[in-house]
């Protein structure tokens, strides 16, 4: 199974929509759940299954059985990615397509690939490398710095209350 998650923003992320789509339809042999908060596009296929939202303890689940998951650059779905043992599959939203209201997500994905800690891709092409690379990569992925994970849990929650 491979998880996509685009968030809970209120902005819908319609460029990972027809990402998934095409990339299910090329991967038949694979099931997708694609979990959104706000769809304009909605994706289809046999081997998709939508959710608009999953309980996050069935949402943690989740992440620890699939094959790859793949998300946005939001900071609650990378680390709960991390601290669940796998290394997420990242696309950042971006301002100028009117996907976020600033390209914060781009800044967050450079480093956190700098760290080692995530996978990033912009295109259908980058994503399909990534998702039939090895049938293990990014699976059992051991995060080398708690502290950090911790620290950035931390702060995601100051920012939450």
């Amino acid at each position: 199974m491979i998880l996509v998650s685009s968030g809970t923003e209120k902005y819908p992320f319609n460029r990972l929509a027809v990402m998934v789509q095409e990339l299910a339809a090329r991967q038949p042999q694979h099931h997708f759940i694609y979990q959104s908060r706000v769809m304009d596009i909605i994706p289809q296929g046999k081997n998709i299954a939508v959710q608009s939202m999953l309980p996050y303890q069935e949402f943690k689940m989740a992440i620890r059985q699939c094959r790859r998951y793949i998300c946005h650059a939001g900071i609650g779905s990378i680390v709960t990615a991390l601290a669940e043992g796998v290394m997420p599959l990242v696309i950042p939203r971006r301002h100028e397509l009117g996907e976020h209201v600033d390209d914060h997500q781009l800044q967050i994905t450079e480093k956190l690939v700098d760290l080692g800690m995530i996978r990033v891709f912009h295109s259908l092409a980058e994503l399909e490398v990534l998702v039939t690379g090895g049938e293990q990569e990014g699976v059992g992925y051991q995060f080398q710095n708690q502290p950090l994970l911790d620290d950035i849990k931390a702060t995601v929650k100051d920012w939450l209350e």
